[in-house]
């Protein structure tokens, strides 16, 4: 199923102009290919602490419970998250919002060029400082990170075009 992050530009500005909003759910494939094999390296850890844990070796239940702890935490973190398609980043006449994050336009500065290497590219968010975060937006939100980030800058400056022409 594809969602609102990989469409286009245009259809990401027929939307905002259609319905004032436009919402990013999560990507569920890029957040799957960048997540899921961080759990898949804990099993062996989990797998060497239950043998230990069988010969009652302390280090081994220690390490056991651990892991064990870790892996369900972040199994079940990632599963919500593939569940839900949450956060979502959702841009609106107030601001770009991600989950509990968010720069009002008045304090949005630019989205910079995409950064990182590829399976952990993201374009930042800069924000006035002192009147919001910075965000981070990467391909588990949006799959064209440079047309996002034109996309942000145009919507920006189309705002303050508009502005300055109501108070001009």
């Amino acid at each position: 199923m594809q969602t609102m992050g990989d469409r286009t530009a245009a259809e990401w500005t027929g939307e905002f102009e259609r319905t004032g909003r436009v919402e990013f759910p999560l990507r569920r494939g890029a957040f799957a290919v960048r997540t899921v094999p961080f759990l898949v390296l804990i099993l062996p850890t989990i797998i060497w602490a239950a043998a230990g844990m069988a010969n009652d070796v302390p280090l081994a239940w220690l390490s056991g419970a651990l892991g064990v702890f870790g892996f369900t935490i972040g199994a079940a973190g990632t599963a919500w998250q593939l569940i839900t398609r949450r956060p979502v980043l959702i841009v609106d006449a107030d601001g770009i919002r991600l989950a509990r994050r968010s720069i009002p336009w008045s304090a949005f500065v630019m989205a910079g060029d995409p950064s990182g290497r590829a399976w952990f590219r993201y374009i930042p968010l800069k924000a006035v400082p002192g009147q919001a975060r910075d965000l981070r937006i990467g391909p588990a939100t949006v799959q064209d990170l440079d047309a996002f980030s034109h996309w942000l800058n145009t919507l920006r400056d189309n705002r303050r075009t508009n502005q300055d022409a109501e108070h001009g």
